[in-house]
Order: C-alpha cells, then sequence, then structure tokens
C-alpha cells in the first residue's frame, strides 16, 4: 500500500536578507523492513520492524491497521490490545523523520485475530435455594458461548451433599444447541439434603478460553416419604362436648388438607369446615363452619388428597365417627355499656361477652337490638355475631344525647330432645349531653 509523501513547508530564504539561497528539499525517508506480526496473548498483537539506520534521523514510526493509524512510537515495536476478534487484520508502518517527513507504508502483514472472550455462567437449574426438588432433578447451567465439551467432568463440574462435602454420583454433557451443562445423578438425590453445585473454570470453550469466575449454587431435594396417619382424636364412635373438636395428626408437614373432610354419616354430605393446622405438632383440627346437631353422627374422613409439602399423597386413608353431646347456651358474662350506665357517648359500640363459645349447632340464632326507651322502634344497627366465638358487637346508627336506651339481647335452639332453650337478657343504659 502506498500513500503520498508529506513534504512539510520548504522555506525559502531571501538573498538579500541571509545573503544565500536554499533550495534542497527534504529527503523521503524508507519505510521500516522486515515487519512482523506475532499473537502475544489472545487479546494482544505484536507489531515488530527493524530500525531505520541512523543516518536518515527517524524520530517515530506510525503503525496502520486496516489502513487506520494506531499509534505512534519512538520503539521498534508496538502492541495492539483492541483488535476486534475473529478477524484477519493488515499490519503496516511508515517511518516519520525528524524533519516531518512520512514515508510511504512499509510491506504489511496480516493476522488472526482469535477469540478472547472469557465465557460466563447465563443461568442455573434448579434455581439458586430453591426447595423441594425433585430427588431425580437434573443440574443445568447454561454458558454465554458454546464450551469444549472435553472440559467438563468431575473435576470441573462438581455435585456434592452440601453438609457431608462427599461428592454424589452422575455425569455432565453438553447440549451445544442451548450451550447448557447438564449433570444427570446415576442415582436418586439424598432426601432432604442440600445440593451444591460447583462449576470451576476449568471449564473452558471452544477457543481455549477459561470461565471468567468459579460459579456455584445449591438446592434442597424434597423429601421422598409419603405422610401417614398417627394419631386421632376421639376414638371412632365416642361422644365429645360441643365446642370441642376432631383431630388428626400427620407423621410430617402438610402442604394441602383438600383430603381432610366432615361428613354428615346420614345425609353423606360434606360439612363446610375451617382446618386449623398446627406446623409444631403437626395436628389438624377439624372445626365445623356448617351446623351440627347434639348426638348425629359425623364422620371424620382422610384420603389421598391430603398432601405433604413435597406433594406426596398420604397413605392412611382413615375414617372415624364421632357425635357431638348436648349444648347449652352460653351465657353473657360482660357487656358494655353495662345496666343503668350513664354518660354513654352517642357513637358508642355496644358489645357482650359470652363465658362460652357461640357454635353453629343446631338452629341456634342470636338476635340483639336497642332503642329508646320511650319507643318501640329499633334504631338502625349493625351486629356482627361469630359462628364461632365469644363476642358479639351492635353498632347502633343514630344515638341521641341524654336518651335512656335499652337493650335487648335473645339466644335460642332447639336441642336434640326437641325442647326449644331460650334466653333474654335486657338492660338499659343513658348517653351523655
Amino acid at each position: 500500500m502506498k500513500v503520498p509523501a508529506i513534504v512539510f513547508g520548504i522555506l525559502l530564504a531571501s538573498s538579500a536578507a541571509i545573503g544565500c539561497s536554499d533550495t534542497t528539499a527534504p529527503v523521503l525517508p524508507n519505510p521500516p523492513e522486515h515487519v512482523t506480526t506475532t499473537l502475544a496473548a489472545k487479546n494482544k498483537i505484536t507489531i515488530a520492524w527493524d530500525a531505520r539506520p541512523g543516518a536518515e534521523h527517524i524520530a517515530a514510526y506510525s503503525v496502520y491497521r486496516d489502513g487506520v493509524l494506531l499509534g505512534e512510537t519512538a520503539a521498534t515495536s508496538f502492541s495492539d490490545s483492541t483488535a476486534p476478534q475473529l478477524i484477519t487484520h493488515a499490519y503496516a508502518v511508515a517511518s516519520r523523520s525528524s524533519a516531518g517527513v512520512i514515508s510511504e507504508l512499509s510491506a504489511s502483514v496480516s493476522i488472526f485475530a482469535p477469540d478472547a472472550t472469557a465465557p460466563h455462567v447465563l443461568s442455573s437449574t434448579p434455581a439458586d435455594q430453591a426447595i423441594n426438588v425433585a430427588p431425580t432433578t437434573t443440574a443445568q447451567v447454561k454458558f454465554s458461548e458454546p464450551i469444549d465439551s472435553a472440559s467438563l467432568n468431575a473435576a470441573s463440574f462438581i455435585v456434592k451433599d452440601a453438609v457431608a462435602g462427599t461428592t454424589l454420583p452422575g455425569a455432565v454433557s453438553f447440549v451445544a444447541a442451548t450451550r447448557t451443562a447438564v449433570w444427570t445423578p446415576s442415582a436418586p438425590l439424598p432426601a432432604e439434603k442440600r445440593v451444591s453445585v460447583s462449576v470451576t473454570t476449568a471449564v473452558k470453550d471452544t477457543a481455549g478460553n477459561s470461565l471468567a469466575a468459579s460459579y456455584s449454587y445449591s438446592f434442597t431435594v424434597r423429601e421422598n416419604t409419603p405422610p401417614v396417619v398417627i394419631d386421632y382424636s376421639p376414638q371412632n364412635g365416642a361422644t365429645i362436648p360441643m365446642g370441642t373438636f376432631p383431630t388428626v395428626r400427620f407423621s410430617e408437614r402438610m402442604g394441602d388438607f383438600t383430603g381432610v373432610r366432615m361428613i354428615d354419616s346420614t345425609s353423606q354430605s360434606v360439612l363446610t369446615t375451617a382446618l386449623l393446622y398446627d406446623t409444631l405438632t403437626n395436628v389438624v383440627t377439624v372445626r365445623n363452619v356448617s351446623r351440627v346437631k347434639s348426638f348425629r353422627p359425623y364422620t371424620i374422613s382422610v384420603d389421598e388428597r391430603a398432601l405433604d409439602l413435597a406433594g406426596h399423597p398420604t397413605t392412611s386413608l382413615l375414617k372415624f365417627t364421632v357425635r357431638f353431646g348436648e349444648w347449652q347456651l352460653p351465657e353473657p358474662i360482660a357487656r358494655f355499656p353495662d345496666s343503668t350506665a350513664v354518660n354513654v357517648p352517642t357513637n358508642a359500640v355496644i358489645t357482650v361477652d359470652f363465658g362460652s363459645p357461640i357454635l353453629p349447632v343446631n338452629d341456634y340464632e342470636l338476635h340483639m337490638s336497642i332503642r329508646p326507651t320511650a319507643s318501640t322502634t329499633p334504631l338502625p344497627s349493625i351486629g356482627i355475631i361469630p359462628s364461632i366465638g365469644t363476642h358479639v358487637t351492635l353498632t347502633p346508627i343514630g344515638m341521641q344525647p341524654s336518651t335512656e336506651y335499652i337493650v335487648a339481647l335473645s339466644q335460642f335452639f332447639t336441642d336434640s330432645k326437641g325442647v326449644r332453650q331460650q334466653m333474654d337478657r335486657v338492660w338499659t343504659f343513658r348517653t351523655g349531653n
């Protein structure tokens, strides 16, 4: 490649001023010879050449890559660490004299810039810190570029029991289409154990570049034992007091109680229940929300829809019968405002606390109302009566100051003998000014 020689201005001095004239043009220097290129490192190309003779007064050498000036140096070599990878580049050098005259370019020398980018991990499966992982799962690591499958082995892709530190048996392979290393266990992973996966920098891409940094993650294998019922209460056929509830105890932590039900043994209808689970004891309490009747048989059923945290169904297919005894209406033990209270705020909320729970039993009903003593018309109000609980509230709307009010509480149910049980309570209070 040739470029025009650059000749900086020739000064013509006036003969009158200096008594003579000099019309000698600057000498065009020669380009350096024996230019070579060497791959000093994967991302570093060194260009070297022979120095021009001292008589040529060379001040610097200009280095070009693909026709573009890279830089200048007074030395006889130059390093290029910015060459785009996976491309063949042509290098040439020009000489610059002390007078500022630049030579033609030397003969160009070509060299291929290889892949020098280190691979890195993009993702891993299972996710780091995952739990309830199947014991047959594979450990997968996806890379940013194709990997030399020969660099994937038991020493560079390590899977261990994270606690015991023992290496788990398995084999690793590489799926080129997805750039993913897949480790497959040769035996089920240990149940309820944390497994660690480590990928070392011994893993290399197809150009021989090592992994940018080692990579590790871990996950926990789910247990592999199905849950069983180890106890239940009461015993089959027992009668328990109203307000107590059947319980079922499992052998391990449970995750789904769909398979625990209360069924009317006579009609075979499924009752609505509120299942309470104690994670410390693994005990499920079966509380009915639907109404139950005294001495009527009810079946507690446990089937395979009861699952542990790992999704294993119980192998205990259990049924036992329970009856509830006679119920007594709950007695009020506290109320606000109390009877004959005065200076009660007009925005007061009426509350009643019972000594035993209100329960969905037989045809039980509770009614509470409030009206001025001088009127027969109840005030509009909002009542909250729990299906199971001991606290009842009534929020009157529009209470007036300096007015006496009467609160009426009535509750009743029909017992197992068909006798109507009823309890009425009435009290008054006066609002303040």
